[in-house]
């Protein structure tokens, strides 16, 4: 398959055109001097099917609704992570026997390079429409997982989506990751799983999908730009610079020198007032409590196929598809006429998932003339955070760590975790309905 037309995009976080230049050179050609064969592969990749997909899904869900220009799509986040796979080996620094080397060095020793830059490129191709929104989705979850599971199975040949996405690869005149990838002899898939794999401690892994990695950098920098929220005045590049590697035998951690503790203040700072403002702000909670029901009524009638073609979707199919079915619909024509439901309860509650769900059922018979007058949001990882980035105990190479040092705020922003993950929301369809349930539904969770 020939792509000759010239290929050049323009980041405007970072600036720099990628994979093909007017000059005909690739940027990995521009930066690491020579070696066509690694360009042509970025050059695939970015045409294969499950890359292409991410043109059309939008990074934050819809939060445009609320951030206009929020509009940036996961494909956008795809080659910023890929951009940042080449600033992090130009400045991070790992540590081997007293010396030390860039980490290009260090991936490059063990055959890992290229691996590594794919890894990023292609983190995000289980993602479903609209962001996590769907993932919160009972039936979804209990086929597929999270958007990692999917993409393990995309990368998987044995398993039963691979076969359906090579289906649609071919019906699309297009090639999966796999295949390009088996195509040459000097990329390792088996390395790139693992580079993939969340639990893995190996620092490599952890710059690609760990407690450092690069993916939730762009994340939260694009996201913030793209909202106006100003993180992205960011120096990403001292930031990155800040990262030891010490490559011990037994233990490799990364150690953050003591000029980068300015760095990452400003990006809790800034990941905080994304969740406050933006992630968890009650209008962006009330239009993923709706996508949820709309996705419900949808799956209700032939389940199994819906659910098939579900990873494959892009967000207008998905809407299309919303749209044609009578039971989701009306949700959907007030999404699309910009009208969420209405906040109506908002608490911390100390009661198991299981509960807060047959407390709110059971009131919802008594109240409710139409199921989808109320809709209950529950946190993923309901009263149970996970360890989140940049927040884990951090050693500075001077001998303490990111808590010996500023204590009081990571307190503060392990509490901003706590409170996010401990509070439901009960949205109603309008004001009208909100004001009439809202003293009964109090009644049951306070």
């Amino acid at each position: 398959m020939e792509y000759t037309e010239t290929f050049s995009i323009a980041d405007p976080l970072y600036e720099m055109g990628i994979f093909r230049t007017e000059s005909g050179r690739d940027i990995y050609s521009e930066v690491f001097g020579g070696e066509e064969e690694f360009g042509r592969l970025y050059e695939r990749l970015i045409n294969s099917f499950e890359i292409n997909r991410l043109n059309f899904l939008k990074q934050a869900g819809l939060l445009y609704l609320i951030f206009p220009s929020a509009t940036h799509t996961r494909f956008a986040h795809a080659l910023g992570c890929f951009i940042l796979g080449t600033y992090a080996m130009e400045n991070i620094w790992v540590k081997e026997d007293k010396t030390l080397i860039r980490l290009e060095q260090y991936l490059m020793k063990r055959q890992l390079r290229e691996e590594f830059l794919i890894a990023l490129l292609i983190h995000d191709i289980g993602h479903l429409p609209f962001s996590h929104y769907l993932e919160d989705n009972v039936i979804v979850k209990s086929v597929y997982g999270n958007h990692e599971k999917i993409g393990f199975d995309l990368l998987n040949k044995n398993s039963t989506l691979y076969k359906l996405l090579l289906k649609k690869a071919d019906e699309n005149n297009s090639e999966t990751i796999v295949q390009i990838i088996d195509s040459l002899q000097s990329v390792d898939i088996k390395k790139i799983l693992l580079l993939l794999e969340e639990t893995n401690p190996d620092p490599p892994s952890q710059l690609v999908c760990g407690y450092l990695d690069l993916d939730r950098l762009d994340h939260y920098f694009r996201d913030s730009f793209f909202m106006g929220l100003k993180l992205a005045s960011l120096n990403i590049k001292g930031f990155l610079n800040a990262i030891v590697i010490e490559n011990e035998p037994d233990e490799p951690r990364f150690v953050i020198r003591s000029d980068g503790i300015p760095h990452i203040l400003h990006l809790l700072f800034g990941r905080e007032m994304l969740w406050q403002r933006a992630f968890d702000n009650d209008v962006n909670r009330a239009y993923q409590s709706m996508c949820l029901r709309a996705l419900d009524n949808f799956l209700r009638e032939d389940t199994e196929k819906k659910l098939h073609e579900l990873p494959f979707m892009t967000e207008d199919m998905l809407i299309s598809e919303l749209f044609s079915c009578e039971s989701s619909k009306k949700i959907m024509n007030l999404i699309f006429s910009r009208r969420p439901y209405k906040l109506m309860f908002k608490e911390q509650v100390n009661m198991t998932e299981k509960q807060i769900r047959s407390a709110f059922n059971e009131w919802l018979k008594k109240e409710a003339d139409d199921p989808d007058d109320f809709l209950l949001f529950i946190p993923r990882n309901f009263n149970n955070p996970p360890n989140e980035w940049l927040l884990s105990n951090i050693p500075i190479l001077e001998g303490k760590s990111l808590y010996d040092i500023h204590g009081d705020l990571i307190d503060y922003f392990n509490k901003q975790n706590m409170f996010r993950s401990k509070t439901i929301r009960i949205f109603a369809k309008d004001k009208k309905l909100a004001e009439a349930g809202s003293v009964s539904i109090s009644k049951i969770f306070k």
